[in-house]
């Protein structure tokens, strides 16, 4: 990633999450001229909003009496996409060092280091991961027989086990279920979807297109680590099925880790930490009385955007002109 200064369009601020108050402080970043650079432990953008209640209604975004959390998300994804971001999914950042002086670098947990002039840290309660199967045996499982992400992996004539009871496990058994030579839906408890897609799941079920099993996984058998059979704890009795490839859509969970190097905030009118340059706005700032509704989130995107900008340029411009009138945020926004 180029990491020159000489121009403030090439010079990168990293923003740590991707739900709506990391892409809002993303496009505050790139209305200033500066690129945004996005990590997201996730596979999709869009943070707990996307993942966890992606059709739940939002009442208080501004400007939406009502709107889905796909909604706001697709919409602030556009808004984005005006400024040409750099998005990197799948990375989990662990660390933050350096200073403003000499630039930033945050490193994942897939090892790469991702360097900028300043980092602003949008990242809620902590990353989300793929819910794990805790099942005996299945740490044995090679990486080529288990996944995370039901919709890409290659199933043609394979015995598949999908395990999760929500919409992502239902598309993905519906969907193994036209290539595989067998599919079962696994699910420990009822099943979270629309009306539509569970009629579609029954439907399936009962052309014999796939099998679903209410029950849980108990224990995985793996020869050399290449899975051979499942056993499933299911009305009291213990199932066991021939199974090559573990499709895991289980919904996610919080992972109990934090960022190396992200300090307490000691200026809560910008989120600037005890490291100057460094940022945290969203959810993730701890303050008493601070309401949680996410316009509250998006102002304080916008006080470290700015903050930001002030310290890798001390002499610039203060505030944004406003976009309406503005030649210059109108380029940028490749308005005509």
């Amino acid at each position: 990633m180029e990491t020159t200064t000489a121009s403030p369009a090439k010079t990168p601020i990293i923003i740590i999450g991707a739900g709506p108050v990391g892409l809002y402080a993303a496009f505050q970043v790139g209305m200033r001229g500066y690129l945004p650079v996005i990590v997201d432990s996730l596979s999709q953008v869009g943070g707990q909003c996307a993942a966890l209640y992606p059709d739940q209604t939002i009442y208080d975004a501004p400007g939406f009496p009502a709107i889905t959390a796909t909604a706001l998300v697709d919409q602030l994804s556009e808004q984005l996409d005006q400024l040409n971001p750099t998005i990197l999914l799948n990375r989990r950042a662990t660390s933050i060092w350096g200073s403003i002086e000499g630039g930033f670098n945050v490193e994942t947990d897939t090892g790469e280091t991702i360097t900028g002039a300043a980092v602003i840290f949008a990242g809620g309660a902590g990353a989300l991961r793929p819910r794990r199967v805790e099942a005996a045996g299945v740490e044995a499982l090679s990486s080529g027989d288990m996944s995370f992400d039901g919709q890409s992996q290659n199933v043609a004539g394979r015995r598949v086990a999908v395990i999760g009871d929500g919409a992502n496990a239902i598309d993905a058994a519906l969907d193994a279920a036209d290539r595989a030579s067998a599919v079962s839906l696994i699910h420990s408890a009822p099943l979270r979807a629309a009306p539509r897609l569970v009629d579609d799941l029954r439907a399936a079920a009962t052309a014999k297109r796939l099998s679903v099993i209410e029950g849980e996984i108990d224990h995985v058998t793996a020869p050399n680590g290449r899975l051979s059979q499942i056993t499933v704890r299911s009305n009291g009795a213990t199932l066991a099925y021939d199974i090559d490839l573990l499709l895991v859509q289980a919904g996610l969970e919080l992972m109990q880790s934090t960022v190396t190097g992200l300090g307490p905030v000691t200026d809560p009118s910008s989120g600037e930490t005890s490291t100057k340059g460094v940022f945290v706005t969203g959810d993730a700032t701890e303050g008493e009385g601070r309401p949680p509704v996410i316009a509250v989130g998006f102002s304080e995107a916008v006080r470290a955007a700015e903050a930001a900008v002030r310290r890798i340029a001390p002499e610039g411009t203060r505030t944004l002109p406003h976009s309406a009138s503005s030649p210059t945020l109108r380029a940028r926004l490749r308005v005509a």
